[in-house]
């Protein structure tokens, strides 16, 4: 069964489902890639003891050409030129797998929106069989950040998912205003509160007052707090760390202090309470609220 999707919210969560029942209930050797690192980690956690392997298409590209002992470019960190990540790493992936032989039984890749067409042949030679062992792909046009061209091969049968499982119905209604596609999605969740708007000209100071009163006054505790900026924490107004009394940290990984992050880092994850700041350097590319979801899918059953 091949499945491909246009993912939305609580995509990576029938993903995650489907990759489990395949492991655990016809013992298949399951490949997992998703394109955010804090994902996978979150993942690998998670669901350590399942049997799944949890990759980044980019750091699963650079384990198997390190284990067939293919030869990879040096570069120091953060050097390495664009073609390195969209050509020498795929290509590497295809020679690795030509020298190990089969690597897994079955595929799940989560924000598909972000490969290309040839990144998408990469992965598939790392199966058995790489015409009938199974496929499913989640994607989802409005969130493709990157600007990526996948062509789909035939014999996929798409659905689509039209319920947003994953924000309250008022975030819903307030995001959905930028959402473009055919398919209405809705929302199932809770009412919730209505998301706040503040017009300012001092970040710091906002977001600090925002935080006296969510933990302070409304004693929400801080490990449910992210506050998310067009910028990395070191990139940001918010590089010293400290905002009055309390600790920002970059680290996700960290039960102390106040999460921070760059949008497009938290791409995947989620959090009780978002803060948004340090938006007037992002673009107005639409964005969705919702889910859709695409499968191709052959005569035989997942």
């Amino acid at each position: 069964m091949r499945v491909t999707g246009c993912a939305g919210s609580g995509k990576t969560m029938l993903a995650l489902e489907q990759a489990r029942r395949w492991h655990s209930r016809q013992e298949r050797r399951v490949l997992f890639v998703c394109f955010n690192r804090r994902l996978q980690q979150h993942l690998r956690e998670l669901e350590k003891d399942s049997g799944i392997s949890f990759w980044t298409f980019h750091s699963l590209c650079v384990h198997l050409a390190r284990r067939a002992k293919v030869t990879l470019s040096e570069y120091a960190p953060g050097e390495a030129p664009q073609s390195y990540f969209d050509d020498e790493l795929p290509t590497a992936l295809i020679d690795a797998a030509g020298e190990l032989g089969p690597q897994f039984d079955a595929l799940v890749v989560d924000e598909a929106q972000d490969l290309e067409t040839h990144w998408l042949t990469a992965l598939t030679s790392t199966l058995g069989d790489e015409t009938e062992d199974p496929m499913w792909l989640f994607m989802d046009d409005n969130q493709n950040i990157y600007g990526q061209e996948l062509e789909l091969p035939g014999q996929f049968a798409e659905f689509e998912l039209t319920w947003n499982c994953r924000n309250t119905q008022a975030i819903h209604r307030e995001v959905a205003k930028l959402y473009r596609g055919e398919v209405e999605p809705e929302a199932i969740g809770p009412e919730g509160r209505t998301p706040e708007l503040h017009l300012v000209s001092d970040h710091v100071a906002c977001v600090a007052g925002v935080l006296e009163r969510l933990v302070a006054e409304e004693g929400v505790p801080q490990k449910d707090i992210v506050i998310l900026s067009s910028h990395a924490l070191a990139r940001s107004d918010f590089a010293s760390g400290k905002l009055g009394p309390y600790t920002l940290t970059g680290d996700q990984t960290k039960a102390k202090g106040i999460r921070f992050s760059s949008i497009r880092a938290f791409k995947g994850l989620e959090s009780p309470v978002v803060i948004l700041t340090e938006l007037e350097d992002l673009d107005d590319r639409p964005a969705t609220s919702s889910s859709t979801s695409g499968c191709r899918e052959r005569a035989t059953t997942a």
